[in-house]
């Protein structure tokens, strides 16, 4: 089946949509809201590569349990969904005995319906690997295969702006508690309570800073900020 018009409208929307989708989190939402329409799909996983192994960081569609044991395996597995990235081709099956005789004894988690293993690499680098399934066997034009293929190269490049964002915000996060106390100093009769907020949107962090230092029988509210960090 070719990909219609309206079917590539979907893509378009996921392309524009993933430049907007800060952490991993939302770019799974992304791929979830949109890929999967558009090529009418019920299953997507999407596994993530770490210490040559992938774990898995978005489900959906499969029956509760079922990639738990894929979860955390190494880059020598014979696995459709780690051979297509350490091959760096897409897998494509048109039928569940299709992909069983691919891979003789996997596991599967329906008799009827069409796997896409799809590799996610960003600028060369391997990020992950990411599942399509489908409830029904299906073949996949060659539209279909270039524009998925395509498409799982802005995911991983997403999902890789995505790590960096999750780990500059938990930096940047513990650098900011540190910042703050723990607990405020109390007066009998003063009654202190603090909370940090943001003034800007993103990490909602900062090099701000308050406490509250006795003086004697007073209390000093102190508010300041640590410059030269942007």
């Amino acid at each position: 089946t070719g990909i219609t018009t309206t079917a590539l409208y979907r893509p378009v929307v996921l392309a524009m949509a993933l430049t907007e989708a800060v952490t991993a989190r939302q770019v799974s939402e992304t791929v979830m809201r949109e890929l999967l329409p558009a090529f009418g799909g019920r299953r997507l996983a999407i596994y993530l590569l770490q210490d040559r192994r992938l774990y898995l960081a978005w489900e959906t569609g499969f029956p509760q349990g079922f990639l738990a044991p894929f979860d955390g395996v190494g880059l020598d597995a014979k696995l459709p969904g780690v051979e297509t990235l350490t091959t760096g081709r897409p897998l494509f099956f048109e039928s569940m005995p299709q992909l069983a005789a691919a891979y003789p004894g996997i596991p599967l988690d329906a008799k009827v319906g069409a796997r896409a293993f799809l590799p996610l690499i960003a600028s060369g680098r391997p990020v992950g690997s990411c599942i399509l399934g489908f409830d029904r066997p299906r073949d996949f034009s060659t539209e279909e295969r270039t524009v998925l293929t395509a498409l799982t190269g802005l995911i991983a490049q997403a999902l890789e702006r995505a790590r960096r964002y999750d780990s500059e915000a938990a930096l940047a996060r513990g650098l900011q508690e540190a910042l703050l106390p723990h607990r405020l100093s109390s007066h009998p009769q003063v009654e202190t309570a603090g909370r940090y907020l943001s003034g800007t949107q993103g990490m909602d962090v900062g090099g701000d800073w308050y406490d509250v230092v006795e003086a004697g029988d007073a209390l000093a509210l102190v508010i300041g900020d640590v410059q030269g960090h942007g």
